[in-house]
């Protein structure tokens, strides 16, 4: 079991195929990731992603330079 404990889903990088992602990581061996919100939106976005994919879990919170 891999858990990948800090992701950004939401960054640009990412959310322009976070399904994909998540499925190809999936197929790589990763069970859970943790979505780490960074910002009141970031944050609101990692929970929507674990709501909508089982193998995401949020975290909400906020960086020191936000």
């Amino acid at each position: 079991m891999f858990i990948d404990t800090h992701a950004h889903l939401s960054f640009p990088q990412l959310a322009e195929d976070q399904p994909g992602v998540i499925r190809r990581a999936v197929e790589a061996g990763v069970t859970r990731i943790v979505d780490v919100g960074t910002n009141a939106v970031t944050s609101w976005l990692a929970v929507e992603a674990a709501r909508i994919h089982q193998e995401v879990f949020a975290s909400a919170g906020f960086h020191p330079h936000e």
